[in-house]
């Protein structure tokens, strides 16, 4: 079986989520590296530079050519790479990923696939990767590279072909390039947005951020498909959101897509919002709420375990206020995707434990967390919760 390759990011448990919404049958290569049937791919009736435009979180998608049961060889990847090359082109570049379990592919070995490709007097040339052991989709993007993968399994040897890449350009735009962005109200970057709504469900009906911040979650629904409604306290910031999905709507959407009137964007606070809207209105929440003080490595220091136990029980309040109130606007049914913050001070950690021991009886069920976003090392992790209203 020709099975599909998908390729995490860097953040492969948000990703794995993410990946389960369409592909219930999937299965775990590696940390960061997942598989997908040929039979259940099919069956979504996409092409992979479809899905690479969708998946927030998949990097590249290979497609499973051939399985060896020994050591691959020079002359086995250049009969791959022989095979994708395009009659007539100019130059052939390739390059040869590995996954991070096994080891980079030496120099020599490269060195010996380009003296087979080149024997019949076309150009040819390699790229080897120059940060771990597959090449990035940026380099292969770039450089218009045929991308093959070898990866050590159970039995032998895969060989795939990579096929899409993520567009860089496109995220890297969304990210920097709007009018308007405030750290202190749009943490979540476009990419981990994109995963946050759809782990949320399938798009269609009408999405809500309550921490709207700069827009982002409420841009990456769009681009899906959703309808969305935005609030935040702060009567700028929702000013700023506006201008950013304006931006967002005629740069990518072509028009194709009316935001007025079917976006609505308004003031509140976050425990206030079912004032705003109908009851059983909303299919969808996602947002990244306040967290919390920021605290830096110099701030550490001076937070003592009294003041974090008071920090943590004010979110506690707020967010269970937030569950609350949302409840009677969202559908049965509907989701509840939230970061939450936890806080690691030295060896001790601080989480806002009672959301989670009380989401039952607000009328939530957990179905995924924590999923863990942010580095490690961070004193203030993102945990990503979902919920479904019972």
């Amino acid at each position: 079986m020709n099975d599909y390759l998908f390729f995490f990011g860097r953040t492969p448990n948000l990703s794995w989520v993410e990946l389960l919404v369409f592909f219930p049958g999937a299965t775990k290569l590696f940390e960061t590296v997942a598989v997908v049937s040929e039979k259940e791919f099919q069956s979504k009736d996409r092409s992979p530079d479809e899905w690479i435009r969708i998946l927030g979180g998949v990097t590249k998608i290979s497609r499973v050519v051939t399985r060896l049961p020994y050591v691959a060889t020079p002359a086995d990847l250049a009969s791959v790479v022989s095979d994708a090359r395009v009659p007539g082109a100019g130059t052939l570049t390739f390059g040869v990923s590995t996954s991070e379990a096994d080891a980079p592919i030496p120099r020599h070995f490269l060195e010996k696939m380009k003296q087979i490709l080149a024997s019949d007097d076309h150009r040819v040339r390699f790229i080897e990767s120059r940060h771990g052991n597959a090449l990035t989709s940026v380099v292969i993007a770039k450089n218009d590279i045929i991308d093959i993968v070898l990866l050590k399994v159970s039995d032998g040897y895969s060989i795939s072909r990579t096929l899409a890449v993520q567009d860089f350009e496109s995220w890297s735009q969304r990210d920097y390039g709007r009018p308007h962005a405030d750290p202190k109200a749009g943490m979540l970057p476009p990419k981990v947005a994109r995963m946050a709504v759809n782990i949320a469900g399938t798009p269609g009906g009408v999405l809500l951020d309550p921490f709207c911040g700069m827009g982002t979650v409420l841009a990456e629904a769009l681009l899906l498909g959703w309808c969305v409604k935005g609030s935040d306290q702060s009567e700028e910031v929702v000013e700023k959101a506006k201008l950013n999905l304006e931006w967002l709507e005629k740069l990518y959407l072509h028009g194709k897509v009316a935001i007025f009137p079917d976006m609505k964007l308004f003031v509140s606070d976050a425990t206030h919002v079912s004032e705003y809207l109908k009851p059983e209105s909303i299919n969808a929440i996602v947002t990244e709420p306040y967290m919390g003080p920021t605290i830096g490595e110099n701030d550490k220091f001076r937070m003592t375990n009294d003041k974090l136990k008071n920090v943590i029980k004010g979110l506690e309040k707020l967010y269970l206020g937030c569950l609350k109130d949302w409840h009677p606007i969202l559908k049965t049914g509907g989701r509840v995707v939230i970061a939450l913050p936890e806080y690691k001070i030295e060896d001790k950690m601080f989480f806002v434990k009672k959301v989670i021991d009380r989401c039952e009886n607000l009328g939530y069920t957990k179905l995924h967390g924590p999923v863990e976003y942010g580095r490690p090392q961070a004193i203030v992790r993102r945990e990503f919760y979902v919920f479904e209203k019972t």
